[in-house]
């Protein structure tokens, strides 16, 4: 099983590094299929960051901009991150661009649109009420964490990469995303429990 799931995950690597060199020539439909490849995780990821999803979609279409006018200063060769190099050197540019973002908008108050988290199965009403109340709760939460720490988590968990493609994106030491991501998620799961232990007591009252 591991060995079928490393020879994909290899034939993977292969296509992209192949898209990759087409669109360093100049090929607009290899970077097309790469745009859709990265689109719904770059989304996803700026989504999580800002929670807003217009600019969400603006940012995400202004990271691709950026990539496709400094794709050709991407070396396979001499790139880190695990098994994809690309996606490590994609959201390194996808983070600093949000990074940039976030920081002008520091004194604008940012809004709350939720309805990317929520599955594709439709809930009932109640359902709904509970998964958005819950899905902010965690939002809220992931903000209160430290930079670093937050930054692990939105990159693992929100844009889905693995430890050595965030390590590569934050320019951190594998190690050191492990560390970080055990104590987020450590964390989470305190300040997700008072709370919860804290509803608990105003209804009682």
């Amino acid at each position: 099983m591991t060995e079928d799931i490393d020879i994909k995950q290899k034939q993977e690597v292969l296509h992209i590094k192949k898209l990759v060199d087409g669109a360093q020539n100049s090929n607009m439909d290899a970077f097309g299929q790469l745009y859709d490849l990265y689109l719904p995780k770059i989304y996803r990821y700026c989504t999580a960051r800002i929670r807003n999803i217009p600019e969400a979609e603006d940012l995400a279409e202004e990271i691709f901009v950026k990539v496709l006018t400094n794709i050709h200063k991407f070396q396979w060769s001499q790139s880190i991150g695990g098994a994809n190099p690309f996606t490590s050197w994609l959201f390194r540019i996808a983070h600093n661009h949000v990074v940039s973002f976030t920081r002008k908008l520091s004194t604008k108050t940012q809004t709350s649109e939720l309805g990317e988290w929520i599955p594709d199965k439709e809930p009932t009403p109640s359902q709904e009420v509970e998964l958005q109340l819950s899905i902010d709760e965690v939002f809220t939460a992931v903000q209160k964490l430290p930079t670093a720490q937050r930054d692990v988590i939105m990159m693992r968990f929100s844009a889905g990469l693995s430890i050595a493609e965030t390590a590569a994106s934050l320019d951190k030491k594998e190690s050191n995303v492990k560390v970080l991501q055990h104590k987020a998620v450590t964390s989470l799961k305190k300040m997700l429990q008072d709370d919860q232990g804290l509803i608990s007591k105003e209804l009682i009252l």
